[in-house]
């Protein structure tokens, strides 16, 4: 494992293998940022990515407490292999849209969708059994034009929002 990763602006950055860092956070990015690779974090700074673009192709697992956050001026794309597991709070925000197809599983936390969302497989979202946690989609969500796509909310004590129009 490396200590922290500080990308303080990139055009595109890109990662084909895998990542084990205290964490990796983006500040600022003008083009496309693609996962490829398994990410690993053990830090609370977790997975954090500001800029236009991002592609998750992979896994992301953070420890201590680590968040997953995006805050993207254009989309994001999770494929079916990029399943998020944190033990912090996963927060999903691209102004352009987001398409998910990868699971997420947190350790008693949030899991908010800030923007409209496409579910581009079935889709399990879970803050816990019998534990605390909300799961909030703050805009629209929809199924691809592939075929209507399942999602399953597990949200234990926590409670479950969808702000605007579902289906």
């Amino acid at each position: 494992r490396i200590g922290a990763i500080s990308i303080a602006s990139a055009t595109n950055v890109t990662s084909d293998k895998a990542i084990t860092a205290e964490s990796f956070v983006q500040s600022a990015g003008s083009g496309t940022t693609t996962i490829s690779g398994a990410v690993d974090t053990s830090l609370v700074a977790g997975f954090s990515v500001t800029g236009t673009n991002f592609v998750l192709n992979s896994t992301i697992d953070t420890a201590g407490n680590g968040v997953v956050f995006t805050d993207l001026s254009g989309t994001a794309s999770i494929s079916a292999a990029g399943d998020i597991t944190a033990t912090g709070a996963v927060t999903l925000d691209a102004v352009g849209g987001i398409t998910s197809s990868g699971d997420i599983t947190t350790n008693n936390d949030n899991i908010s969708f800030v923007t409209a969302t496409v579910l581009g497989g079935d889709h399990v979202l879970s803050t816990g059994a019998g534990t605390a946690g909300n799961i909030s989609f703050s805009n629209t969500l929809n199924s691809d034009t592939t075929a209507a796509r399942d999602v399953t909310l597990t949200s234990g004590t926590g409670n479950i929002s969808f702000a605007a129009a579902v289906g």
